[in-house]
């Protein structure tokens, strides 16, 4: 099974399996931040922690994950995009026509 070096900014490369998510790359990066994200960064592109690490965007052999937590700017408008998927769901649950 390959794997793939994963770092946070500024912290030393973690190996995971190639086919880890995000979220499980975070985890064994710092559990505690990996708690509190609702997103991440990968070169600069947002993605879902139920994405799938791809060693095609590790330019130098090691991907730089960047968490969102909810305490940032990025971390707030991704709470106001999910809420609003939330409602729009609820009133579409309500008048279905």
């Amino acid at each position: 099974m390959s794997e793939i070096n994963v770092q946070l900014k500024g912290g030393s490369p973690v190996p995971v399996p190639a086919s880890a998510t995000v979220a499980e790359a975070l985890k064994k990066l710092d559990r505690d931040l990996a708690k509190q994200a609702l997103a991440a960064k990968i070169g600069g592109r947002e993605v879902d922690l139920t994405a799938q690490l791809d060693s095609d965007e590790a330019p130098e052999s090691v991907l730089q994950i960047e968490p969102i937590v909810p305490q940032t700017r990025d971390g707030l408008e991704v709470l106001r995009h999910s809420t609003a998927h939330v409602l729009a769901q609820a009133v579409q649950d309500l008048f279905p026509e």
